[in-house]
């Protein structure tokens, strides 16, 4: 990768977009083999390392290569709390206590508008939960674990509350609960 200014702006410009690509290329082959959740999990690992290694590369700042001192409490709550939030969710939906596909209103639409409806749908509610996560002192007090970190980088975008990470899922949850996606 190009150090020059032209070739950090284009790298810049086509890493997301790419890694976005790349996958989907690799969960639809996942789909297209039987094997979704084998590499819905190898597209995470994929993401990861690029990110880890386009932030070393091309940070945000030049001054947040340096460590700040913060990775063990990074991947405490990144694993801890959003890592329990998930196996909270994945023990939910085998127990069948999240599955409602088949009697919802948008069970039966083409799998593209599912996607497109999921997205909004979701993100509405994420948007509001935000919102007044930052608005009412009674959430802002979860939420603030989120602001204080000191260099914003992949291994902290895990760092929530509890509390705050459950509030979000129950912020998105409700729309596919109605709509059977």
């Amino acid at each position: 990768m190009s150090d020059s200014p032209a070739g950090s702006a284009f790298a810049r410009a086509c890493a997301w977009p790419a890694l976005v690509a790349s996958c989907c290329a690799i969960l639809a082959y996942g789909f297209s083999q039987g094997r979704p959740t084998l590499f819905f999990n190898l597209s995470y690992a994929w993401i990861i390392a690029w990110l880890l290694w386009l932030e070393h590369r091309l940070p945000y700042r030049a001054d947040w290569r340096r460590a700040d001192g913060q990775v063990f409490q990074d991947l405490g709550h990144t694993v801890l709390n959003k890592g329990i939030v998930q196996l909270l969710i994945v023990t939910l939906a085998a127990r069948g206590l999240l599955d409602h596909r088949s009697s919802g209103f948008l069970s039966t639409a083409p799998m593209p508008v599912q996607v497109i409806c999921g997205l909004v749908g979701s993100e509405f509610g994420l948007y509001w939960a935000h919102r007044l996560k930052h608005e009412w002192p009674s959430l802002w007090r979860f939420h603030a674990v989120h602001h204080s970190v000191r260099k914003l980088w992949l291994v902290n975008t895990g760092r929530f509350h509890f509390v705050d990470s459950l509030l979000a899922v129950a912020a998105s949850l409700p729309f596919f609960l109605l709509s059977g996606i």
